[in-house]
């Protein structure tokens, strides 16, 4: 058993690797709790792993799949739980991108002892979170002694005995917001968390699946990785069904960074919709060049949608107030025109930057028009309106001159009305 454990850890190391995501650092903000996916290292998945039949071959054409290493943090207040610890790629780094330095980890909680699950939890025998407790379910804690009694030694040595943890979806887990659930087959005692917090739940599925592009549309076909391949196939359709169902955010440890997102029901598989990142993003600016939305990485993003002949209209002397006080390194503007509301930008993009350049002296960042509503919505503002895609909130765009926050890493993180001032003190306190 001990020979199957290493083989997962080496098969993975030996994927072909792919350039490393930006950032590797994904935040969603569910009710009262942060949480957060972190990217510990990058790569593909050979269809070998999966048998390389012809169903798998239709799936994954190329002969291999993205995946990814990532782990997940649920944070509230100043409590901090780690959901595995990948291989001990680039996680130490990326937490401490996300402000959350080893020592701030209160607890490690462990989905399954394979190695690229619990490889980060070491470093020369010593505990990576010292001031964590490790946390483990009873039938995977004995598969661990079993299948790498070396490793489960030391790790219980350096964080002391694993506190053990009840899969049956009551019992709160340091935070009332965290149960757990039994989703064994790809090890005797894989574990599942549920993260309930508002109107916000996240499924962490962790190694559920292996294969976003093959099997969510066929779940019946297991990972060499997986232990009782019957129960794995099983076990994955139960909670695809009910992600769908439930409308749960699915959380996986080797899905395409940042692997979260909403699962759907089609014929006789599921869909996976991943939560996209700002940055993800190209827009055309008022000249017509196309513009990476990472060329804003690290600044405040306020993101409104303007018209020319429109009551708001004058809001665009108060967005240029703003931007000349706080525009710069920290902070932009970047303003959308559309004509969705009572046709009320009516002009070609050359005749709106006129107008906003030669009435309101605008400076800030002013993009081609688009729509921010219907069927031709821009991708864009389906992200920036729609919770399944930017993780946090429904909020579709009421009238002109509605604004959008967006962080320093791209996080969807409030809207402000239309009739909301642009230094209206919601917006001066966020900035500040």
């Amino acid at each position: 058993m001990k020979m199957n454990v290493l083989l997962t850890v080496c098969l993975f190391f030996g994927l072909a690797a792919a350039a490393s995501a930006e950032d590797g650092v994904f935040h969603l903000k569910a009710g009262d709790v942060d949480f957060y996916s972190i990217q510990d290292k990058n790569g593909e998945m050979d269809n070998a792993v999966f048998g390389n039949s012809e169903a798998v071959a239709r799936l994954a054409a190329d002969g291999k799949s993205p995946s990814s290493f990532n782990v997940f943090v649920v944070k509230k207040g100043e409590t901090v739980i780690l959901i595995d610890t990948g291989v001990g790629g680039q996680m130490l780094e990326r937490l401490k991108e996300a402000g959350i330095p080893p020592e701030k980890v209160n607890a490690v909680f462990l989905t399954h002892t394979h190695g690229d699950h619990v490889g980060g939890l070491l470093r020369g025998g010593t505990a990576v979170f010292p001031n964590a407790s490790l946390w483990i379910s009873a039938s995977e804690w004995k598969f661990w002694k079993e299948s790498n009694p070396s490793q489960a030694e030391k790790s219980a040595k350096a964080y002391g005995e694993p506190k053990i943890i009840p899969q049956e979806e009551k019992t709160p887990l340091v935070l009332p917001e965290v149960t757990a659930f039994n989703i064994a087959g790809h090890t005797p005692g894989h574990t599942g968390f549920l993260i309930t917090s508002g109107d916000v739940k996240i499924a962490v599925v962790a190694d559920l699946l292996h294969s976003s592009a093959i099997q969510f549309a066929d779940p019946g076909i297991n990972a060499r990785y997986d232990r009782d391949g019957k129960a794995a196939s099983e076990v994955r359709r139960k909670w695809m069904k009910r992600a769908a169902e439930e409308g749960l955010f699915f959380a996986a440890s080797h899905v395409p960074f940042p692997g979260v997102g909403k699962v759907e029901t089609v014929e006789n598989g599921f869909r996976f919709t991943p939560v996209k990142h700002f940055y993800d993003f190209t827009v055309r600016d008022i000249d017509g060049n196309d513009i990476s939305l990472s060329r804003f990485r690290g600044k405040k993003i306020l993101v409104v949608n303007v018209a020319s002949q429109c009551g708001l209209t004058p809001q665009y002397k108060e967005l240029q107030e703003l931007y000349a006080r706080y525009g710069g390194e920290k902070f932009t503007i970047l303003a959308f025109p559309s004509n969705n509301f009572g046709r009320q930008e009516p002009g070609t993009d050359a005749e709106i930057k006129e107008f906003c350049t030669k009435n309101y002296g605008v400076t800030f960042p002013v993009m081609s028009k688009i729509s921010v509503k219907e069927d031709d919505m821009h991708p864009l503002y389906h992200w920036l309106t729609e919770k399944k895609l930017n993780g946090v909130k429904d909020a579709p765009v009421e009238w002109n001159f509605q604004k959008f926050l967006i962080d320093e890493k791209g996080n969807w993180m409030d809207v402000v009305p239309p009739k909301e001032k642009p230094d209206c003190e919601k917006i001066l306190h966020w900035i500040n």
